[in-house]
Order: structure tokens, then sequence, then C-alpha cells
């Protein structure tokens, strides 16, 4: 970023920006996701963090800076959506199987990591090791929220048919 002209104050305060309105931003997006299904935001926040990942992977030459900044500002407004996936779960989960359910959102996220990073890290460790793989998984990894993101257009919209339904019984 450096190279770009940024310096470490002109960073410091873009990304303060950014967290000082994002607190406002986060508040209005729940009072509109009051009115628009929540599986919407959710693809939203998958669209996002693939584009950001996407950015990453283009980051090369003299653009890397940009790139770089620019996927993480992308990343930064995708977690002003994460309290949609609260609001998701206590909508989709039945209320008696709440505890059981958390435990587990808990648990798969770390397992998940343990196991995702001991991979990646032999991938990338010893199969594909140059910048140029590295920039190829960040794109294919940014491009693989699309699979996520149909899932949840369809999972989620027959899910909410079901409520609905048994809400009109």
């Amino acid at each position: 970023m450096f190279m770009t002209g940024y310096t470490v104050l002109d960073i410091g305060i873009v990304f303060t920006v950014v967290h000082v309105i994002s607190i406002p931003v986060t508040y209005l997006i729940g009072r509109l996701f009051d009115r628009i299904p929540i599986r919407h935001g959710l693809v939203l926040i998958d669209a996002l963090e693939g584009t950001s990942s996407i950015l990453f992977g283009l980051a090369y030459g003299s653009i890397a800076p940009l790139m770089l900044f620019m996927g993480l500002i992308v990343n930064e407004i995708a977690s002003m959506f994460y309290p949609l996936y609260q609001a998701a779960e206590r909508t989709l989960y039945p209320e008696n199987k709440m505890e059981k359910i958390f435990t587990w959102h808990i648990r798969l996220p770390e397992i998940s990591q343990l196991i995702g990073f001991l991979v990646l890290g032999y991938v990338f460790g010893y199969i594909f090791t140059t910048p140029r793989d590295y920039r190829l998984g960040f794109i294919v990894i940014g491009l693989s929220s699309s699979v996520t993101i149909v899932y949840l257009l369809t999972s989620m919209s027959r899910r909410e048919l079901e409520l609905k339904s048994l809400g009109s019984k």
C-alpha cells in the first residue's frame, strides 16, 4: 500500500471511519431485514466475502496494494451483516433444540478450521508454493462461495415455506 502513496495514518483513518460507520449501519441493516427475508442477507455476506477473496487473488503487480485494500474494505462491509446469522438461526431452528444447535455451531467451525488449515497448509506449503498459486487459490475460494449462495437460496427458501405452512395450520 505504501507503493501507491497510502500512509499508515491514511489506512488507519479509513478503517476507523468504516468501523464508526458500521455501528449505525448494522442497526439499519437489522431494521431492513425485518422486511426482507434473511436469506438474502446471508447471500449478500457470501457474495461480499467471495468478492473479497477474488480481490485478494487479483492482487498482482502495481495494482496489488489497491486490490488488497479494496478486499479488506469489502470484508469489513460484509462483517456488518454478521448479526443476520444469529437471526437466521433463531428463525430456522426449533426452540427446544437451540442449545444443542449452538454447541455444534461453536464446535463445527473449530473442527473445520483444524482440518482445513492442515489441508491448506499442506497444499500451499508443499504442492502449490508460488505466489501465483496463492492468488489462484484465493480466486478459487472466492468463486466457491457461489456454491454456498445457491445452497442458501434453495434450501432456506424451502425451509421458510415449511415454516409458513406450519404457521398457517
